[in-house]
């Protein structure tokens, strides 16, 4: 599995909390791979603020991960409503983001705990692509 460098600029003043890409993160493990492009934004991790107590934060080891992760869930919203234009699964977005965040060597413990709440919330991810939010 392997990643190119993530470069960004903070968007906070037009989108609070968010990131612009300055160049694309290109990504691949196995016969998968994504190029994610510049200008791509992201909020990065979705981490409610209860949970920066326990170490998780927006930006961390992950964070080329969660980038990943937030491309796969915009292509799964733009093409879920035509079948034959859909080539990505929330569960496979789900199983590529944990595997992206064991290479990148994120704690054991916390690549469960995102995996599972990504599992568990992404349908609400997806659903507030979808409106545009």
């Amino acid at each position: 599995m392997t990643f190119t460098s993530l470069q960004f600029e903070d968007i906070s003043h037009e989108k609070p909390g968010w990131l612009r890409l300055t160049q694309s993160l290109n990504f691949s493990h196995g016969g998968f791979s994504a190029v994610v492009p510049r200008g791509f934004e992201t909020d990065l991790a979705s981490i409610p603020p209860i949970f920066a107590a326990f170490g998780f934060t927006k930006l961390g080891r992950y964070d080329k991960a969660a980038v990943v992760h937030d491309y796969l869930y915009r292509q799964i919203a733009a093409t879920e409503k035509d079948p034959l234009q859909q080539t990505m699964s929330r569960f496979l977005a789900d199983a590529i983001f944990r595997e992206a965040m064991m290479t990148l060597g994120v704690a054991p413990w916390k690549r469960i705990l995102m995996f599972y709440a990504v599992r568990a919330c992404g349908w609400y991810a997806i659903r507030q692509i979808r409106r545009g939010q």
